[in-house]
């Protein structure tokens, strides 16, 4: 393994909270623990991975719904615009699920 991959790999093991730094004395490199407990590494993956996209899903979902509306969708048959516009709110079903759901399973398992 290279050590750009094996630092990459670190950084996202400690974004997701799986690996905490600790300190050796006398040694200048860096020594991880790894985090052992399920409830650590579940809701520290939600708060790193899941949780940021759900945020920025909000606003795509937004300028998908604003152009959907606009008359530029006419251009489609019908039955495409149609298709498009139910697809698109079952993504904001979806997310709407997703960000409700989430917070319940950080706040069961933190």
């Amino acid at each position: 393994m290279s050590k750009g991959s094996a630092s990459q790999g670190l950084r996202l093991l400690r974004a997701v909270g799986a690996i905490k730094l600790v300190y050796v004395a006398g040694d200048r490199r860096d020594h991880f623990v790894p985090e052992t407990e399920l409830r650590a590494l579940l809701t520290g993956f939600l708060k790193e991975k899941i949780q940021p996209h759900l945020e920025s899903g909000a606003m795509r979902i937004k300028a998908l719904q604003a152009l959907a509306a606009s008359p530029d969708l006419g251009a489609f048959p019908i039955q495409e615009a149609r298709l498009l516009r139910d697809r698109l709110d079952k993504l904001n079903s979806w997310h709407k699920k997703g960000k409700s759901v989430v917070p319940l399973i950080t706040k069961f398992f933190g």
